[in-house]
């Protein structure tokens, strides 16, 4: 027979819920004070912030001053620091001159083609700041119009020299396009950002491609049929069976911003976006420019040779840095996009080298 629980007494009873009431009084001390605690560490750290910032404030109002001569002005003392700090030494110095090689053979090879690039992001900020590389960066970013790197893909498909790969990145939910040597040994590389013609370049246009991209984020995350990409394959060659699906996905929305009037024919364009295939969505501010701020395209000065970048380079750079010449707090957090170790690798720096042989920049 199965015993039975029997009814407490209610002595037992009463004792028992004045434990309870016990306890339940504790827990509420408890939480009252994790919660003054909680309050007290936020208050530290907004304390700690206001005078990390306030120390870091005052620091630029003394560097800058006693580093002024005589007649400048607060932006060409400020560009004359940035000109004046050292560059980067062995290996990456070496990984820096080999993308900057690529670079003057792209900006050659445009030009055979007859398409345009412009510089954009970190590469004309180091253009403008420091007339090449920034000192701790390792990448080239560069902006063309969509039909601009078709062609241009087409034009080198078969070429023994140079390849332009085309892969899905899930981790950025982007179409990851770049230009290359074709020896599978030198990393050196080129990202190749889509731009698309606008019918606005306002913040609240910008904003709506945002909107867009981000349905289009969840879709990604969410769909059944892109858990390959998601779980197994993070980044997918683009030429793959799998990766018609997410390019189909890409299209779809693309398609959403030319019906709701966002992206046009160069005819009724008053600028250009950022392609919705690699737009950031929580980017720096907006991310949409004018024609005007753009063309006609200017030379800025890139380690030693004239290279293509917008016409208002100080108004784009203010347009997606704010002031670009107060001093940066990436110098030591920078991604490196090239893995120092790989640097290390004798076939590797053989490979650079071999693309600098007979180079002005070495």
């Amino acid at each position: 027979m199965r015993g039975r629980l029997l009814p407490p007494s209610s002595r037992s009873f009463h004792e028992l819920f004045a434990e309870v009431l016990w306890l339940h009084d504790d827990v509420r001390a408890l939480r009252r004070e994790t919660a003054a605690l909680r309050e007290e560490i936020a208050s530290l750290r907004r304390g700690s912030f206001e005078r990390l910032d306030a120390h870091d404030t005052h620091s630029k109002m003394m560097l800058w001053p006693v580093l002024a001569r005589d007649g400048e002005t607060d932006a060409e003392v400020k560009l004359r620091f940035f000109q004046g700090l050292p560059q980067a030494q062995g290996d990456f110095r070496l990984l820096q001159l080999g993308c900057g090689q690529l670079l003057f053979e792209f900006d050659e090879l445009c030009a055979s083609v007859g398409v345009e690039y412009m510089l954009m992001y970190g590469s004309l900020l180091g253009a403008i700041r420091h007339q090449g590389f920034i000192p701790w960066d390792d990448d080239l970013d560069v902006c063309m119009k969509r039909e601009d790197i078709a062609a241009l893909m087409a034009k080198i498909a078969d070429d023994d020299r140079y390849q332009i790969t085309e892969l899905f990145d899930w981790y950025a939910h982007c179409r990851q396009i770049r230009f290359k040597y074709s020896d599978s040994d030198n990393p050196c590389f080129i990202d190749l950002f889509i731009m698309d013609y606008a019918s606005n370049v306002s913040d609240f246009s910008f904003a709506r491609l945002l909107e867009i991209r981000q349905e289009m984020i969840r879709e990604m995350d969410e769909s059944e049929s892109l858990r390959y990409w998601r779980e197994e394959e993070r980044y997918l060659d683009a030429s793959s069976e799998e990766a018609a699906v997410v390019d189909e996905v890409f299209r779809r929305y693309e398609k959403r911003l030319i019906d709701e009037g966002l992206y046009v024919s160069a005819e009724n364009a008053v600028g250009l976006n950022w392609g919705i295939d690699n737009c950031y969505f929580d980017g720096n501010g907006n991310l949409s420019y004018s024609f005007k701020e753009l063309y006609p395209l200017a030379r800025v000065p890139f380690e030693g040779r004239m290279l293509l970048a917008p016409a208002d380079a100080d108004g784009v750079l203010r347009h997606s840095y704010g002031d670009y010449l107060e001093l940066p707090d990436d110098i030591h957090s920078h991604f490196h996009h090239v893995p120092r170790e790989m640097l290390s690798n004798e076939a590797v720096r053989s490979a650079i080298r071999s693309s600098l042989s007979g180079s002005p920049i070495v």
